[in-house]
C-alpha cells in the first residue's frame, strides 16, 4: 500500500526503495513548483552578490558547521548523514537581512570541497559549496 504521510512524504510497504525515494523527489519538485515548500534564503555581501549576478562567480561558500548542515540538510542538499546529496534547489540569495533588500533566486548544487581564494575562500579550507547552474528573479 502507498500513501503520503503528514509532510507529503511517501510511505511505501516494506523496505525503502529506490522507487520510492524518486516518488519522494518528484513530490519535493512539484511542492517546490507550486510554492508550498519554504526556499533556502542566505544573506550575502555586496561584493559577492554582484560578482554572481555579473557571472564571473559561479559558487557561494558557507563554513562547515552545524547551523548550515542542518539548514542544508533541510532542504534536501545533504543526505541523513550530512553528506551532499545528488540534489539541486532554488535558493534565496540577499545582499543583506530585510525582505526589501535587492535579492535573487539561484539553481544550485552543494559539494564539500575547497574553495576559489579570489572567490572569498580561505587557502586549503574545506566549505558547503553552493555550485550555482543558473539566475532567475533578479
Amino acid at each position: 500500500m502507498c500513501i503520503l504521510d503528514k509532510y507529503g512524504v511517501f510511505q511505501g510497504s516494506g523496505s525503502r526503495s529506490l522507487f520510492s525515494v524518486f516518488i519522494n523527489r518528484v513530490l519535493i519538485v512539484i511542492m517546490c513548483w507550486k510554492g508550498c515548500a519554504d526556499m533556502l534564503i542566505l544573506p550575502i555581501k555586496k561584493q559577492w552578490y554582484d560578482l554572481i549576478l555579473s557571472g564571473e562567480k559561479k559558487e557561494e561558500y558557507r563554513e562547515i558547521k552545524p547551523y548550515y548542515r542542518s539548514r542544508l540538510k533541510n532542504e534536501g542538499f545533504l543526505d541523513q548523514y550530512g553528506l551532499p546529496d545528488l540534489w539541486q534547489d532554488w535558493v534565496l540569495f540577499r545582499n543583506g537581512y530585510s525582505k526589501s533588500s535587492p535579492s535573487f533566486e539561484a539553481l544550485c548544487t552543494v559539494d564539500i570541497r575547497t574553495g576559489r581564494p579570489e572567490w572569498g575562500a580561505e587557502p586549503g579550507k574545506e566549505y558547503y559549496v553552493l555550485k550555482i547552474l543558473e539566475i532567475r528573479n533578479i
